[in-house]
């Protein structure tokens, strides 16, 4: 690999950018123009005799040298010398989205922004027949004024007339981000794949975590969640946001946006804050699927119409309700003061043989059922704080009588579930609640912490705050 301060071709290297398992970014500035920085990507030198990376990795040089975009790394030259491949790039300041998401520094505009951005430049990739492939956080750099860069097209396919050019026979892209169509048979994709990594980006960046994560996982489990199953948490999303998301991330492409135009033009049509407002004041009602909007509740009252008083419908039978109201009252006073002389009426009357002492016993055992059935109805979850820092995400979750608040990355949900509480044996609660998807959430409250499991059976671990 090259050294720091060494020199390679006309460029000194100036230090270390970062370094990963197939190739090494250094900073690097031209000899001859002093004031111009570039960005070195050389191949680790155990591949360049491999002859698949080495062609994808000229591939890639190739590919961007032929994008011009400014939401695109820029490539400027490319070199082979003593067995070293490099690509000379555009010195790019900033930071990888990723960690921007990771330290949570975006406002929910700044976010669409972005990947409107983005979109915007995926839309001229794919006019110019090249799908990524590979959409990941990582792959996108975020300058300190917010623009984003596109980079790594080191396994996009270019779809020529007549033919196209990929790398066929490997397992490419990176889990998480990947379409259905990639997982079964990466040969077989259009732009609809970037739609559906592109989407699924975007969710991570709202949300602050991806929706699956590798670490309790396993890659099996993620495959088929990712062919079979929508997203998981949708319900989290913004509504508006979460229908735009649901569309781009349908399993047959046909069903998704048919490009990253129709893609903008849908999220350019809501507004983001005034969703997060209707969403913060919403109540999630889990057993009928659907979000029932507060605020329209809060509307002001209309202005009753004046009605003339001769077409005002008077009551009917009101003093025949009057009448039998005063005698169910008399004859009820009647019934407590002299139960027993009520009950030889009853019994010479319908023939029955009610005692004074089956009365009270059976009112007895009735108030008893009745303030069981009353205490159940009230048992509530007592009031707990929770908090989890899994992933580098903070996310915080606030649990009392029959509502929970879901805290990630200061968006806040709140939510009415539908629970159904034990108090079982160890000292502990176990809370069930329905999700929006398949299957049910479990929250175990224990003497010092909670374990929340997902239906795919996925744990975390959350500490009382």
């Amino acid at each position: 690999m090259l050294e720091i301060g060494s020199q390679f071709l006309n460029y000194k290297i100036i230090s270390l950018l970062g370094e990963g398992g197939m190739a090494t970014v250094y900073e690097g500035q031209n000899i001859g123009l002093t004031n111009r920085k570039v960005a070195i990507k050389v191949l680790n030198p155990m591949f360049s005799t491999k002859t698949d990376i080495k062609k994808r990795f000229q591939n890639e040089a190739e590919i961007l040298s032929s994008l011009q975009h400014p939401n695109i790394v820029s490539v400027w030259d490319y070199a082979e010398n003593n067995n070293i491949l490099a690509i000379i790039m555009e010195y790019i300041q900033g930071e990888t989205l990723n960690i921007t998401i990771k330290n949570a520094t975006l406002t929910e505009n700044a976010k669409k922004d972005i990947f409107l951005k983005i979109l915007d430049a995926f839309q001229y990739a794919h006019n110019k027949g090249i799908i990524h492939r590979d959409i990941k956080p990582s792959n996108v750099i975020i300058m300190p004024d917010n623009t984003p860069k596109i980079l790594d097209f080191g396994i996009a396919k270019i779809v020529e007339e007549g033919g196209e050019y990929s790398m066929t026979g490997a397992f490419m892209g990176t889990l998480t981000y990947m379409s259905p169509e990639q997982i079964k048979d990466s040969k077989y994709i259009d732009q609809r794949s970037d739609i559906y990594s592109l989407a699924v980006l975007y969710y991570t960046m709202i949300l602050g975590k991806k929706p699956y994560d590798e670490n309790t996982t396993s890659k099996f489990d993620i495959q088929t969640n990712i062919v079979k199953n929508p997203l998981p948490d949708l319900h989290l999303l913004p509504i508006e946001t979460r229908k735009i998301i649901e569309k781009a991330t349908e399993k047959n492409p046909n069903d998704r946006y048919d490009s990253c135009k129709s893609f903008m033009e849908a999220l350019q049509n809501i507004n983001v804050i005034n969703e997060i407002k209707i969403t913060k004041n919403a109540i999630i009602d889990n057993s009928e699927n659907t979000t029932i909007d507060t605020q329209k509740e809060q509307q002001e009252p209309q202005k009753p119409k004046l009605i003339p008083s001769n077409e005002i419908e008077k009551p009917k039978n009101k003093k025949r309700l009057r009448y039998f109201l005063s005698a169910f009252v008399f004859f009820g006073f009647l019934f407590l003061l002299f139960p027993r002389f009520c009950f030889n009426v009853i019994d010479n009357i319908f023939g029955t043989h009610f005692t004074e002492e089956y009365y009270y016993t059976e009112i007895h055992k009735n108030i008893e059922r009745k303030e069981e059935k009353k205490y159940e109805e009230k048992k509530e979850m007592p009031a707990v704080r929770l908090v989890s820092y899994a992933n580098g995400v903070t996310e915080k979750l606030f649990a009392r009588g029959f509502l929970i608040t879901y805290i990630a990355n200061g968006t806040e949900i709140n939510g009415g579930m539908d629970l159904e509480i034990d108090q079982p044996k160890y000292k502990k609660y176990r809370i069930v609640f329905h999700s929006l998807n398949n299957g049910n959430y479990y929250l175990e409250l224990y003497d010092n912490y909670a374990i929340y499991t997902h239906p795919t059976g996925m744990q975390q671990r959350y500490n009382f705050e």
